[in-house]
């Protein structure tokens, strides 16, 4: 953050984390992404009423909200509350089990884009719905979690 940028001025990137192995590296590397290319501070949450905490207090500072864990969600309700009811972007990094599933869940959804854990840092593009928020009205149509083209530096 700035020096000359106080808290009420800081924008979040919101990362919603299951305990294990594959998802620390891939919250470690989402984190250095967020905060070095994009400049947003990190917050992280261990479960989904920490983050809806978090959302509720944060939701006009937040950016967007990254998902990593191994588990899929039922519903959309859990996924709108942590897009700020599809306003902001939210992207799901599940293994690629999950994706067909999860997708089919999230087909009315205009502001998620998805990652299977074992093509996150591949040069790979995984297409995505173009994202259309005050966030990030810039965002691309793909996502390259090695570049994350699909995120555009704060204003």
């Amino acid at each position: 953050m700035p020096e000359s940028q106080s808290p009420d001025q800081r924008e979040y990137g919101l990362i919603l984390q299951q305990a294990g192995k594959p998802q620390q590296v891939l919250v470690k590397f989402v984190m250095l992404l967020l905060n070095y290319r994009y400049g947003l501070d990190i917050i992280v949450a261990d479960n989904m009423v920490e983050a809806f905490s978090i959302v509720q207090k944060n939701k006009e500072r937040i950016r967007c909200t990254v998902v990593i864990q191994n588990k899929r969600f039922d519903t959309t309700k859990q996924l709108c509350w942590l897009s700020l009811d599809d306003t902001i972007p939210l992207f799901l990094l599940l293994p690629a089990p999950l994706l067909p599933v999860q997708k089919e869940t999230c087909q009315r959804m205009k502001n998620v884009a998805f990652c299977a854990w074992e093509t996150a840092f591949s040069q790979k593009k995984i297409p995505c719905t173009k994202p259309s928020t005050r966030s990030f009205p810039n965002t691309a149509s793909a996502i390259s979690f090695r570049k994350w083209n699909s995120i555009p530096t704060p204003n």
